[in-house]
């Protein structure tokens, strides 16, 4: 009798409701304890148990790697931008995205369908050095055209409170 085969596509591990509360409260802060989200009132488990639950997590892909979330305010000038970029139906996307990975400002890359073909997120340490880092895709041969747009003022991000926008007075 042959063997099952295993399917090739990925199982979803299945999340309940205390599997989100303790993803929500590591977005928050990654160093929080297990002892510390065992006694939130959405959890309520041992320590052991939420230490249990973050490996399987880990173990199953949904947690990839904890990350420091940097204050850029408090840091060397600094400037953040977003380059749309577009390709020919025939270019090497990979090539392109080697180019991105090998360039220490690019902090995000994503694939996008529409008239954009794919989404960099950015952080030079100023115009000029952006401006190398714009050039730098544009010459790797298969971008057709780039838009950069600039950050001027970060209203939120998922590891830190809500900023209320400056309004105009």
């Amino acid at each position: 009798m042959d063997e099952p085969q295993e399917s090739s596509l990925a199982v979803e591990p299945e999340l309940d409701d205390i599997d989100w509360a303790i993803i929500d409260r590591l977005r928050k802060d990654a160093r929080e304890s297990a002892a510390s989200m065992a006694k939130a009132p959405d959890i309520q488990l041992t320590a052991g148990a939420v230490r249990r639950r973050i490996a399987r997590l880990q173990k199953s892909g949904v947690i990839l790697g904890y990350h420091v979330a940097l204050d850029h305010e408090k840091l060397p000038t600094s400037v953040e931008a977003f380059i749309e970029l577009s390709f020919a139906g025939n270019a090497d996307l990979e090539a392109t995205l080697e180019v991105a990975m090998g360039l220490h400002e690019v902090r995000e890359a994503m694939m996008l369908a529409g008239e954009t073909d794919a989404l960099l997120r950015v952080r030079a340490k100023d115009i000029e050095r952006l401006r190398e880092v714009v050039l730098a895709l544009r010459r790797s041969g298969q971008v057709t055209g780039s838009v950069t747009r600039i950050v001027l003022e970060r209203w939120w991000h998922g590891s830190h409170g809500f900023r209320k926008p400056i309004t105009p007075g």
